[in-house]
């Protein structure tokens, strides 16, 4: 299946590619390019690849126990190049069209090296739309005649070369084990009650209050009051590598003010977060969330406004799982690939989509903790029940 074109059913998608793999064992079957997309009717579970698209993209499912994960589309940057079309001087374009040379090559190289972090969190294969134009689509990277090449070889041939060169190295290490104790590797109280400075006792990333934070009252002692609008605390630098290692955040909130999203804790990427550990105005629950992926908090449905909860959001690239804790407890959980790699810092109470900040936190944040782990179940529950005692300052 491609999409939902056609499709009558989850359940017949599945049987039909039972069905093509009993015919022929020895191949791959992908039951249903583009599971995510277009009035698909969802995910069978069947053959074994999942396949999402995603304009521009690249898509980022991740594998599960027995079917590798691929990016079946992505791209679609057109370019027109008169008189090396057939029959339309517009067409499908995906939404954003190129005018030069340079440009389609700006736009093919940068969209593809997303693929290279990608590559290291299992996924296995992807697909650019496309090759050559064709009737009613003038993304290729060639023209329908095949006379003109729309994009320049040598930067296009090295960022593929990057990609293929990753995804031979992915899974070669092993997730690194991170450092022990539920300190973390900072550890940002948010206690002080005065002043700009936001002291981390865990490591060496003191946080800045901006945009009118203030101090508050706060479940162990103090918190950073947040007015939803402009107010955050900015680490000044990324602290986690969430390319290569697992890692938790952790956080005691209050909501003020549950009309938009609100970010509790982030890593600045190119275009968006690396990460949010989040309340989802949308699904009206505490998240952990990628760019296009959520653990939504389901099990204890929607947070109160002016109540204090415990927040864990971890990720572990060894099952590709996103999860969400709340006071203790799993909450919500979902299988993703990130996208993002951080370009700027570590922030408290805001996010950043589509290139600017967003989402800022309406209430209180206390008792930040970053790891460079995911933190087990038992870590989690010792966590929410009482703060460890703060360390030596390194």
């Amino acid at each position: 299946m491609n999409e939902g074109w056609g499709e009558w059913s989850k359940a017949a998608t599945g049987e039909l590619a039972d069905a093509v793999k009993k015919q022929d064992p020895s191949r791959l079957v992908d039951a249903h390019s583009g599971v995510n997309c277009c009035a698909s009717k969802g995910d069978s579970g069947r053959g074994d690849i999942i396949d999402f698209h995603d304009y521009h993209g690249p898509a980022n499912p991740a594998p599960d126990a027995t079917r590798a994960s691929v990016d079946g589309e992505h791209g679609g940057y057109s370019y027109v190049v008169p008189g090396h079309i057939l029959g339309t001087a517009g067409g499908q374009d995906y939404g954003d069209a190129a005018t030069s040379t340079e440009e389609l090559t700006k736009a093919y190289v940068e969209n593809t090296r997303k693929l290279v972090q990608r590559a290291s969190c299992g996924l296995s294969g992807s697909v650019y739309t496309q090759v050559t134009d064709v009737e009613g689509e003038l993304n290729g990277l060639l023209t329908y005649d095949r006379k003109v090449v729309k994009v320049l070889p040598g930067p296009v041939r090295e960022i593929n070369r990057q990609v293929i060169a990753a995804g031979a190295a992915a899974g070669g290490t092993d997730v690194p084990p991170g450092t022990p104790g539920l300190a973390g590797v900072s550890w940002w109280p948010l206690h002080q009650q005065s002043g700009t400075v936001a002291a981390d006792v865990a490591g060496g990333h003191d946080g800045t209050l901006k945009g009118g934070a203030t101090w508050t009252s706060g479940p162990n002692g103090g918190a950073v009051q947040l007015d939803g609008r402009t107010g955050y605390v900015d680490t000044g630098a990324p602290v986690l590598d969430t390319e290569k290692g697992d890692y938790s955040v952790a956080a005691w909130v209050r909501l003020d003010d549950k009309g938009h999203f609100s970010t509790a804790v982030s890593v600045d990427g190119g275009t968006s977060s690396v990460f949010y550990l989040q309340y989802s105005q949308a699904d009206k629950r505490f998240a952990f969330s990628f760019s296009g992926a959520r653990a939504l908090a389901d099990t204890i449905g929607e947070p109160q406004a002016g109540k204090w909860y415990h927040l864990v959001g971890s990720y572990s690239h060894r099952d590709g799982t996103l999860r969400i804790h709340v006071d203790g407890t799993e909450a919500g959980s979902t299988r993703a690939c990130n996208g993002e790699v951080p370009s700027g810092n570590l922030v408290i109470g805001r996010g950043k989509y589509n290139g600017g900040p967003v989402d800022h936190w309406a209430g209180a944040i206390a008792d930040v903790h970053a790891y460079d782990r995911a933190l087990s179940g038992a870590e989690v529950a010792s966590l929410a029940a009482h703060e460890p005692t703060a360390p030596t300052r390194r």
